[in-house]
Order: structure tokens, then sequence, then C-alpha cells
């Protein structure tokens, strides 16, 4: 979230484009403008691999590495649920 925020901020975009955006939190207590805020640091994301644990009535678990989705099987059938990263 923070290198999301990072990004928006440097390139002004939606939120960021105003001259003195106002932030949420400081708009529902009242304030009339922010703080100054600190640009944010560089945030370095360490890759992790994400694995799904698929868990059914007396089976053991099954370990899947990286899916792009899911189905529903036979408990839901045609139900996809995709899966991004």
């Amino acid at each position: 979230m923070l290198v999301a925020e990072a990004q928006a901020r440097r390139a002004k975009l939606n939120f960021w484009s105003q001259a003195s955006p106002l932030m949420p939190w400081n708009c529902r207590q009242g304030l009339t403008s922010s703080p100054s805020l600190p640009e944010p640091e560089a945030v370095q994301i360490e890759a992790v691999p994400i694995r799904v644990e698929i868990y059914r009535p007396h089976q053991p678990a099954e370990v899947r590495s990286l899916p792009t989705e899911l189905s529903g099987e036979r408990v839901l059938p045609g139900f996809l649920l995709p899966l991004a990263v």
C-alpha cells in the first residue's frame, strides 16, 4: 500500500493532484488543512511465494503454489475465484 501511495503522490494522481490535499481523517475532524506530510521512504518488498491450502473433510490439506484461480468443484459447480498477485 505504501508503494502505491508513494507512486500516486509522485505522479500527482487522483487525491494527490490537489495543491494541498486534505486528508480524510483531518476533514472528519473539521480541520481545513492537513499538516505537510513527509515523502514516504522507499519500501522494499520481498517476494514471498504464494500458496493456498485447501482443506476438505477427512482429507489431508492440499497445498497449491501460485494458483491463478480456484474452482468451487462439487460444492459450487461453475464457480471460479480468480486470484491476482
